[in-house]
């Protein structure tokens, strides 16, 4: 009895294995991968601000490719670096949710995000979010234009998130890449969404 049918897709996943291993020790390595592998890299969080889409301790691969043929979309995660943002210190990289796009105008009334006075709502794999303040944060509303050229970020555990609610808007440069797909730890969901 012939198994080919099985066999291709049995290949596939142990050829993705190996190809996932390897941008884990290149990364371990501290060989820059963006030369390598077109802007693929390794990278981990540390913080809860992005629970349940990312948890401290995943490691998961980003990706800058798609970057460069379209522009950021609303409700995708991506990475962008703190520099010439006034209130964060400079060199850092954030990890956050695209919530609103440059010329918008954008409130968050009662944890409801508003944009252009119409109400959108966010998921991720839990379901749709709300952006409820942090404790001992009080009257403290959101409700700007942004600018052209700027983009507004949402963390996914709002209670527990720095992010442009406080910081203000970031600038198109300072967008990096996009969380891809993880690789630890093996219980977690391949997917990050």
């Amino acid at each position: 009895m012939l198994d080919t049918p099985t066999r291709p897709r049995s290949e596939f996943r142990n050829w993705l294995k190996i190809f996932v291993a390897a941008l884990a020790f290149v990364g371990v390595a501290g060989v820059s991968t963006a030369t390598l592998f077109g802007g693929i890299r390794p990278y981990s969080l540390a913080t809860s601000s992005m629970t349940p889409a990312i948890q401290p301790g995943d490691r998961f691969l980003v990706e800058a490719i798609s970057l460069r043929t379209r522009p950021p979309q609303r409700g995708e995660l991506l990475l962008f670096s703190t520099d010439n943002i006034g209130s964060l210190p400079p060199g850092q990289v954030y990890v956050k949710r695209l919530a609103g796009l440059p010329g918008e105008h954008l409130q968050i009334k009662s944890g409801q995000l508003y944009i252009n006075g119409a109400q959108v709502t966010l998921t991720n794999s839990s379901g749709p979010m709300t952006h409820p303040l942090p404790p001992g944060v009080a009257n403290h509303e959101t409700d700007l234009k942004i600018p052209t050229g700027q983009y507004f970020f949402l963390g996914d555990n709002s209670t527990n998130s720095n992010d442009s609610r406080f910081f203000g808007t970031v600038p198109a440069q300072n967008i990096r890449s996009r969380p891809w797909f993880r690789y630890s730890p093996g219980a977690r969901p391949r997917a990050i969404k």
